[in-house]
């Protein structure tokens, strides 16, 4: 399936869902924080299960962002490929 939308409704979505993932990824950094600054089990476990749901959103995010921009997912892809390469 291919987006639907404008060149412009495509651009600006694509900018949007970019500014998303930042946002994710500043929310998972300031739950996890939240989690290590504390010993109460409890509250441990709502900050751990709240930052892995924000982990959740960048992976929806980025597969959002990739039917969006199909050239950002090859890019990806690309940078996978490297890595995996170092790890191997």
């Amino acid at each position: 399936m291919k987006f639907s939308g404008t060149n412009s409704e495509k651009s600006n979505l694509a900018e949007m869902i970019r500014k998303d993932i930042i946002g994710e990824l500043e929310a998972i950094n300031q739950y996890d924080l939240h989690y290590r600054m504390t010993d109460d089990p409890v509250a441990k476990k709502v900050f751990a299960d709240i930052r892995d749901e924000e982990k959740v959103h960048v992976g929806e995010l980025f597969t959002l962002l990739a039917y969006i921009e199909p050239e950002d997912a090859k890019f990806l892809a690309k940078g996978e490929e490297e890595v995996k390469e170092f790890i191997n």
